[in-house]
């Protein structure tokens, strides 16, 4: 069953590949030429070259975390056999970069990176049950992405301010810069899966104007969740002030561009090229501003189907 399973995986990415008319030696070829450039030029040239390659490694398991794929997978097989399927698949999506941290010889990143790695395996397995209890939200129902968001990851919300409080203590702000960081991708991975069309179509607004609502508020509530954990780092690093203000400023343009290029297919998910291409933008972001446009065009011509503008 678990043999099956990844043969099944490795030929729909394959298929999903040759559907977008690229072929998948010469993609494999390029991605991997891509990763292993952009990730030297991290590690090498960038204090914070580690962290940073230990976000996109958690930006690469968090979509495999969905809860309809996992109760799909949960009825379709044994817990142990879920359970294994889980390990394995997040073990081979963090190979590469664990090579690159024991390349570097970044024991700590490789210790950080497995844990987080079986934590994430193991979290919709080990808190499943049918006990449930109400989750206090500081945001109202619109956006929705928040108030639904907040109730997925607030134990990873949680281990970030117990990160945040281990920095402080021992006096790294790498540490806390970090804890930054996860936050600012727990607040973009709300926009990871596009929404029922109805959440869209109600809008009385053009989409222009739904656009920019959505970004708006994308921005104040990331802000607010990040706030607490800014305060402390400006009072405790005081020295980190200008990496700090980049890494906020990185974050929030990462954002925009997650939300744009949510809805440049809208209402379809988003292509694997396209993802990846947004995904390797974190090893190279001056890309990021040249995304924007393109996305943002993309956007208009999908909503306007959607809003009848």
């Amino acid at each position: 069953m678990i043999k099956y399973y990844f043969q099944l995986q490795f030929t729909r990415q394959v298929r999903k590949l040759r559907d977008f008319g690229v072929n998948p030696i010469f993609a494999s070829l390029a991605i991997l030429a891509l990763f292993v450039i952009g990730s030297n030029l991290l590690m090498a040239k960038t204090e914070f070259g580690g962290h940073i390659l230990l976000i996109v490694s958690m930006s690469w398991l968090f979509p495999l975390t969905v809860k309809r794929r996992n109760d799909f997978l949960k009825s379709s097989m044994s817990l142990i056999q879920y359970f294994r399927i889980r390990i394995i698949e997040n073990t081979i999506i963090s190979i590469p970069i664990l090579i690159v941290f024991l390349v570097f010889q970044e024991w700590i990143l490789i210790i950080t990176l497995l844990f987080l790695s079986t934590i994430i395996a193991i979290r919709v397995f080990s808190f499943s049950s049918n006990y449930t209890f109400p989750i206090p939200r500081p945001f109202s129902e619109f956006p929705f992405e928040f108030s639904v968001g907040l109730r997925k990851t607030y134990l990873v919300i949680l281990g970030s301010y117990i990160l945040l409080f281990i920095a402080i203590k021992v006096g790294n702000p790498n540490l806390g810069v970090f804890s930054l960081l996860l936050l600012l991708l727990t607040c973009i991975s709300f926009y990871g899966i596009p929404e029922n069309e109805i959440y869209v179509w109600v809008y009385k607004s053009n989409a222009k104007k739904f656009l920019f609502h959505k970004m708006k508020f994308a921005v104040f509530f990331s802000s607010l969740i990040i706030a607490p954990t800014s305060i402390f780092l400006l009072i405790f690093f005081k020295a980190q002030v200008l990496i700090l203000a980049c890494f906020i400023a990185l974050g929030y343009v990462f954002l925009l561009v997650v939300i744009l290029l949510k809805y440049s297919t809208f209402p379809r998910e988003v292509p694997l090229p396209k993802g990846l291409l947004v995904g390797f933008s974190l090893l190279f972001p001056p890309l990021l501003l040249a995304l924007i446009p393109y996305f943002y065009n993309q956007s208009i011509r999908s909503l306007k189907i959607i809003l009848h503008d």
